[in-house]
């Protein structure tokens, strides 16, 4: 193998799973080699940011914002980002290798304006793309425009891209520059950017106007001998158009106009014009001669294009379009024939039911914005219903499954108490779905009739045993299920149970930790799932029926939500997420943000954060591909990840410095304690799974939930001695000490009619009297609620006007006290400083949208 010539990393060199091949090049955002990836057999373009690189926060914010930029799009002018993370200290950006070179390349050996103008419109839709996406790329230029050999173009390095009110989560501020700072390439730049002024996506339409007019001429219209001039030329000189064929006069200058508000308002505007003054100049006369030797041929490249069309149909490419671009779809689903999409969007507080037209883009909204969350859309066999399940704001976790006519109207429930899965069969006449009793234990695989009638249990799992994402057969025979042990997730495996028979078979399939979706293909030939495992958020798979090697679709830093195939079987439609999220710091009723951490792929969900006794914050970030605890300085800085050996997450802090934490270590999810320093860790809880710690007061105990089995809150002793003590005796979750130890504040599972199914409430443990339950938090997803330091009252998150917000409820009752202000984002996880005057947060801006993708085998 040969060595990479002058590259930081020697060929043959591991990073993460990526084996280095040969350097490609270099330059001030790191270095690009061609490496194997050992897991997908396939060779990338992977971008490094070395160690002694990593000593410089803005390269590394910089290398952070493309990742997050790239992986935000999908577009054939844009290149692909397969995965990202670190290894060590050098952070990585695995993309897809392009085959070319650079555009500054090309214009040396090749003249062709029409090919030219062609490949520079494929750039213009590339960056409209972008745009759309709220991403300002800020340093177009022809060594970031790749050609392939092919002859398409890409676009290359987000490096300093601007992400419009997104990036860090922080409104208003993209840590990305100053307005008074300069960043980009000087010769691209725009007037505006020169000056120092504020910048939106039109800086790049000036830019594209430069590159535009050095594709065409072979020069760049400003630059200068001295740097001061090219500057004042950029801002003052209107460049001479003479060299410029007069039907590309009037697009180069609509983007350099010195006026952002002069120039193309959108990229795809210029790229509609640049291909009609490229028609124009074709001649469109042609002798006779011409014309009669065109006939001869004409059968000659007929059955060459037969060739070419027949080798294309037995090999298709898959593609991947998007088809909303609010960011805020949470979920969707095509129609069989593939003519309709149905998607639910978030809309503030609320959400809406909307029917797309995908062939004209026609939308109509079908269920007006309602305090109600959808989850798992499916379009029937004759298109004519719209299936989902939906739960109440003020009971979410309660689903029941509805039905209502694409053209909207009312909606109609067919089965009510069930868990969001459920599955249609291949005739429209039955649906499939599950239950769980908490009481009993048990999952209960049932089907129904479409009109709500003829309710029967087909199959039961008792605990520890589980059944997950049903699914009718291709002909109506049979339900595939997920199934397995709490206890062994690393074994879920897809069953078939014969409804004839009752029989149950397992289907060879890969083993993956979690699967989240799947959906069988209507021509027998195989499953779509949504699987995820610790390296990487949800991703989509096919698996051939009867194969234990599936192939992985999509392999990206995005996560992917249900997946509904078309009846064709080569097409279908997923949604997809991306989520930029880090720890912040914000005073109790303040609104300025003070960002704690940044990283590459630094995605910190609901794995806790917590006030350390230092003042330091400890927080569940991911490294190496495990959630793991990290602790930095409230003022920011480089985390230190506090346990090598484990992973780790839901952390909670002792008075006197010790951490108890959930880990899978030993095979399941159990209470382990470690010092501040994440030293001398020692399992505490041991074969059931549990969750949510809570350290007492006293620090002489540890509260903590039991996880599918009884759901039931019991306390252990920090040390291990004794046996475990039983706290309540209904399923119970989130539960946390109160600061005098005295209440638990937890959420318990009512019995009672027209009340929700879970409440807040507060549970003396002396065991004296019943009880407390309040109304709060309206929202009921995570992060867990907890006590005011005080102890007077207990802070929630609750989903208000478009934002989450942190709230206080005093238990003494009265009004609830809002905590925060934003406007936008999700809280993930908080915690309140022991004085009460500041919050710290995990926090993001989540971005979630339809996509087809089709011809994925």
């Amino acid at each position: 193998m040969p060595h990479a010539r002058s590259g930081s990393v020697p060929a043959g060199t591991r990073v993460g799973r990526y084996e280095i091949v040969s350097l490609l090049g270099s330059g001030g955002m790191g270095e690009v080699y061609a490496a194997d990836d050992a897991n997908l057999g396939r060779r990338v373009a992977l971008k490094i940011l070395p160690p002694n690189r990593t000593k410089d926060p803005d390269r590394v914010a910089r290398f952070v914002r493309e990742a997050h930029a790239s992986s935000a799009l999908n577009h054939p002018a844009i290149v692909s980002v397969h995965d990202t993370g670190s290894d060590g200290n050098v952070h990585f950006l695995a993309m897809e290798l392009i085959d070319g070179e650079p555009l500054s390349q090309w214009m040396r050996q090749n003249r062709s304006v029409q090919r030219g103008m062609e490949m520079m419109a494929q750039v213009a839709e590339g960056l409209a793309r972008a745009h759309a996406a709220g991403i300002i790329h800020r340093d177009l230029k022809p060594e970031n425009i790749m050609i392939s050999r092919s002859g398409y173009a890409k676009i290359v390095d987000f490096g300093v891209a601007k992400l419009v009110e997104r990036t860090n989560g922080n409104r208003g501020h993209t840590g990305a520059t100053t307005p008074t700072s300069r960043i980009g390439t000087t010769a691209y730049m725009a007037p505006e950017q020169v000056e120092g002024h504020a910048l939106d996506h039109r800086a790049d339409v000036f830019a594209f106007g430069t590159v535009l007019y050095e594709v065409i001429t072979g020069t760049n219209p400003f630059v200068s001998e001295q740097y001061a001039d090219t500057l004042h030329n950029i801002v003052h000189l209107d460049p001479p158009l003479d060299a410029v064929p007069e039907a590309l006069r009037r697009v180069v200058r609509r983007c350099l106009q010195k006026d952002p508000e002069q120039r193309y308002q959108s990229l795809k505007d210029a790229a509609l014009d640049l291909r009609e003054a490229v028609a124009e100049t074709v001649p469109e006369r042609r002798t006779r001669k011409a014309l009669v030797a065109a006939l001869v041929a004409l059968p000659l490249l007929a059955l060459a294009a037969w060739l070419v069309a027949s080798r294309r149909t037995r090999a298709p490419e898959m593609t991947m379009t998007r088809l909303t671009n609010s960011g805020k779809v949470s979920t969707a689903a095509i129609s069989p024939d593939g003519k309709y999409l149905a998607y639910a969007a978030v809309e503030g507080d609320m959400q809406a039911l909307y029917v797309k037209q995908i062939a004209t883009g026609t939308t109509t909204r079908i269920a007006d914005p309602a305090p109600t969350y959808y989850f798992n859309l499916r379009v029937s066999a004759d298109g004519d219903y719209v299936y989902y399940v939906s739960t109440a704001r003020s009971e979410p976790n309660i689903g029941h499954i509805y039905a209502m006519s694409l053209l909207g109207g009312q909606a109609r429930r067919i089965a009510a108490d069930t868990e969001f899965s459920y599955s249609l069969s291949p005739d429209g006449t039955r649906v499939a779905f599950r239950r769980f009793n908490a009481f009993e234990r048990e999952h209960r695989l049932t089907i129904a009739r479409v009109d709500g009638s003829g309710e029967e249990v087909v199959l039961r799992r008792r605990y520890p045993e589980f059944i997950a994402a049903p699914v009718w057969s291709p002909d109506g025979k049979a339900i595939t299920f997920a199934g397995g042990k709490e206890n062994d997730k690393d074994n879920v495996g897809l069953y078939e149970l014969t409804l004839g028979t009752g029989n149950i078979s397992l289907i060879p399939t890969p083993k993956f930790p979690g699967v989240d979706s799947y959906a069988a293909l209507a021509d027998g030939s195989g499953y779509l799932l949504t699987a995820y495992n610790r390296e990487q958020p949800p991703q989509i798979w096919f698996v051939p029926r009867g194969e234990t090697n599936g192939r992985k679709i999509t392999n990206d830093i995005s996560a992917y939500t249900s997946v509904t195939p078309t009846a064709d079987s080569r097409s279908f439609v997923t949604v997809r997420d991306v989520t930029d999220s880090n720890i912040f710091t914000v005073p109790v009723g303040g609104r300025t943000l003070t960002a704690v951490t940044s990283g590459l792929g630094n995605y910190v969900g609901g794995g806790g954060v917590r006030w350390l006794a230092n003042g330091e914050i400890v927080f569940t970030g991911m490294e190496a591909g495990m959630p793991a605890l990290f602790a930095v300085g409230k003022e920011g800085g480089t985390p230190r990840r506090l346990l090598h050996n484990m992973a780790a997450w839901k952390p909670t802090v002792s008075r006197d410095g010790r951490i108890a934490l959930v880990s899978d270590r030993s095979g399941t999810s159990q209470i382990w304690v470690v010092d501040a320093n994440g030293e001398n860790e020692r399992q505490l809880t041991h074969n059931t799974p549990v969750g949510f710690p809570s350290i007492a007061p006293d620090g002489r105990s540890v509260v903590y939930v039991t996880m599918r089995d009884t759901q039931y809150a019991w306390r252990i002793d920090i040390e291990g001695k004794g046996k475990p003590e039983q706290l309540t005796d209904v399923p119970t979750s989130r539960a946390a000490v109160s600061p005098d130890g005295k209440w638990l504040l937890c959420r318990l599972r009512s019995k009672e009619p027209n009340v929700p199914l879970w409440r807040t409430a507060i549970v003396p443990l002396d065991h004296k009297g019943p009880p407390r339950y309040f109304d709060a938090p309206r929202y009921g997803g995570p992060p867990l609620p907890q006590w005011h330091p005080s102890g007077g009252g207990f802070l929630y998150i609750d989903w208000k006007d478009g934002a989450a917000n942190i709230w206080m409820q005093n238990i003494d009752g009265g009004d609830p006290r809002q905590l925060t202000f934003f406007t936008t984002g999700e809280i993930y996880a908080y915690d309140l400083s022991a004085d009460g005057a500041t919050i710290a947060l995990s926090r993001g801006l989540p971005s979630s949208d339809a996509v087809l993708i089709r011809d994925f085998r």
